[in-house]
């Protein structure tokens, strides 16, 4: 009855939210230069059968955002969590998932996978902000494109090519608790070659105790033009990352000094080398073979003092994706794109647990090995009328080998998985969009949820399976010249055999049926070029379908985001930005009964000012102006003898500013 209930009141949602949207429509806009490559091939954002937001590198000089964090963090439909309040552990979630959602995120940087194969979160921060040519970020499943972690959407940062003949940027900043930034750019192209590098450098003390970190960028790519068909694209990329980690706080503590540490001895770091390049050959004017290769190497230290555990791991990756495209336009607004490719990526990765920091006493030494391969199609039919249909099919292997000195933990496990997709777009007058979606979805477990090695007792889940599901989704977009945009999009989205630990059999499991119903909408407004509004409001209902807990909510979900901002420019030179973040409250991680009280919702406001005069760029920003008091992560267990809730919370960051100031010169 419960559900039935909940239906109805998600179509009365649905309902105002398409008779608010036709009252928009007289003024509809976007931008038509944009294009995107989350369907793994460019198109104009307008044209892509789904809700794709792009964030240009003009919107992020202008925001006086410092890094992709705070970037994301105005995105309606993204929810960002953190046990430490700061960027550095800082985990992505869209559409309503809740323990460890980074997995059903997939997030890479120009086509290349940053997920990692255990339940360690991507690290958002490996890359500099400065070379960012722009952010696209895809709602909803992409399975049938992407395969395993695109189940609630696809964040994609493109990163930008030398277009000038040469360019530099610098710049430093300061903020309150020791907070350092410097950064710096070189782009240079002459005839058929380019060159770019980009380097950042950020440390900080924290508002909280302990949480001192310090973040190296550096990317280094180019181009060389072999042929008049011919490009080839090398990259180099690194990552160094030190940190340390607070704990959480009781309740007590939460309330009474909410930045007061009382775990003095877990911290970490990260280093992370990657390269490759990518071969690009137009064979014909319709007919192209692109082939990127690429290697990843990733190791971190991860001290858990605080429960005798020392963890060094290694991650050696190397991928090869190469695609075929083939397109024909037959006149008549006949046209036709076809796509054919291959995914393959082997993955090394060990595992060695110390008792203590100085590493002389091995607990525990795992390795494993991990093989995917897929083989995808893509196809787009353009039709009269300006009606689009697209389709995909994928057929995707996971092959896991885990050897342990616990050998409870050693095992094999293969995984397979058939998804597909087929999609609609229907412009009307140019202006005006109708696209709808249906996918069927998928995600691989994480290594660390198939086998227990962390020394907390040692298991192999070989019945652990995959979870499967669909994604049905419809919307519109608008725009009307430079004056408004925006997009919506509805969706139902039920799963099975969603992973969750069993507390009661020390286990990750295949738990329940889930569905996940809402919108996401976007609108942006310039009445005239002196000011701009843009808003966005998402909305989640996330339940579990069956089993005792059938109709509860899924805990660290916030049902309600919304974001808006202002910027104002009155005169050339002066950018003035006003923006708020909206989420409502969640169950406590761990109260899947939804039996005790919902953490509270909480609102943000920042501001910036950015003034921009011959290169010179100066930007004030302070953000939670209001020091709102808040947590992202919050959990809740019963106590083993008296049975009594007891909570434990993460606080996030309070009132914070900076000043930043860099010169950009291009020739």
């Amino acid at each position: 009855m419960g559900n039935y209930s909940s239906l109805k009141l998600n179509r009365r949602i649905f309902a105002v939210l398409w008779l608010c949207i036709f009252s928009f429509c007289l003024y509809a806009q976007e931008n038509r230069s944009y294009i995107v490559t989350a369907a793994r091939d460019t198109e104009e954002a307008f044209e892509a059968a789904g809700n794709v937001i792009v964030i240009t590198s003009d919107d992020i000089e202008k925001s006086g955002k410092s890094s992709l964090v705070e970037i994301l963090e105005n995105v309606a439909n993204i929810q960002l969590s953190s046990i430490s309040g700061t960027n550095q552990d800082a985990q992505v979630n869209m559409r309503g998932f809740g323990e460890n959602a980074f997995g059903r995120v997939l997030v890479m940087i120009d086509g290349r996978r940053l997920n990692n194969p255990d339940m360690s979160a991507v690290n958002l921060n490996a890359v500099p902000v400065e070379s960012i040519d722009r952010i696209e970020i895809l709602d909803g499943s992409a399975s049938a494109l992407y395969g395993d972690n695109a189940v609630g959407g696809v964040i994609n940062i493109i990163t930008k090519e030398s277009t000038q003949p040469l360019s530099l940027v610098g710049g430093f900043s300061v903020g309150n608790n020791w907070t350092t930034g410097t950064h710096f750019g070189y782009t240079a192209s002459e005839g058929y070659s380019g060159f770019s590098m980009f380097v950042d450098n950020t440390s900080t003390d924290g508002w909280r105790e302990r949480t001192k970190n310090k973040t190296f960028n550096a990317l280094v790519s180019g181009y060389v033009d072999v042929t008049d068909k011919i490009t080839i694209r090398p990259f180099l990329n690194m990552t160094d990352t030190s940190y340390e980690l607070p704990g959480s706080l009781t309740k007590e503590q939460y309330n009474t000094n909410r930045k007061k540490s009382y775990s003095l001895v877990d911290d970490g770091e990260k280093r992370i080398v990657g390269g490759g390049l990518s071969f690009a050959w137009q064979i014909t004017d319709n007919f192209s073979f692109d082939l990127p290769i690429g290697s990843d190497y990733k190791k971190t230290k991860f001290n858990t003092g605080s429960y005798f555990s020392y963890t060094d791991s290694l991650q050696k990756n190397i991928n090869v994706r190469p695609v075929l495209r083939f397109s024909e336009d037959f006149g008549n607004s006949f046209g036709f794109a076809l796509q054919a490719g291959y995914d393959f990526s082997y993955t090394d990765f060990s595992a060695t647990i110390f008792s203590e920091k100085a590493r002389k006493n091995k607990t525990s030494d795992t390795k494993i090995n991990q093989t995917m391969n897929a083989p995808y199609v893509t196809v787009s039919v353009d039709l009269p009328y300006q009606v689009q249909l697209e389709g995909a099919a994928r057929y995707d292997t996971e092959n896991i080998k885990i050897n342990s000195t616990e050998n409870e933990a050693t095992g094999d496990k293969k995984y397979k998985e058939f998804v597909y997709s087929g999609g609609f777009s229907v412009k009307v007058l140019d202006n005006f969009q109708f696209f709808g979606r249906v996918s069927r979805l998928f995600r691989y477990p994480f290594v660390d949820e198939i086998a227990s090695y962390s020394g907390w007792g040692a298991s192999f889940n070989k019945g652990l399976k995959a979870e499967t599901g669909y994604d049905i989704q419809f919307g519109v977009k608008f725009r009307y010249k430079d004056m408004i945009s925006g997009k919506i999009n509805c969706f139902y989205m039920p799963m099975e055999d969603e992973i969750w630990y069993n507390a009661a059999t020390f286990k990750n499991e295949n738990y329940a049926k889930t569905l996940r119903t809402g919108f996401n909408a976007d609108i942006s407004f310039s009445p005239v070029k002196f000011v701009a509004f843009r808003t966005g409001v998402s909305y989640i209902n996330a339940n579990f379908v069956d089993g005792t807990n059938a109709a509860k909510f899924i805990p660290l979900v916030s049902p309600w985001s919304f974001t808006a901002a202002v910027d104002l420019k009155p005169v050339d030179w002066l950018v003035l930005t006003s923006d708020l973040v909206y989420r409502s409250g969640a169950y406590a991680s761990g109260d899947i009964s939804n039996k005790y009280e919902q953490l509270p919702s909480f609102m943000l406001a920042n501001i910036t000012m950015n003034i921009q005069y011959k290169g010179f760029q100066f930007t004030a920003k302070a953000n939670n102006i209001l020091d709102t008091k808040y947590s992202t992560y919050t959990g809740v267990y019963e106590d083993y003898i008296t049975g009594e809730p007891v909570f434990y919370y993460y606080p996030a960051q309070g009132r914070n500013y900076s000043l930043s100031l860099s010169y950009r010169k291009q020739m």
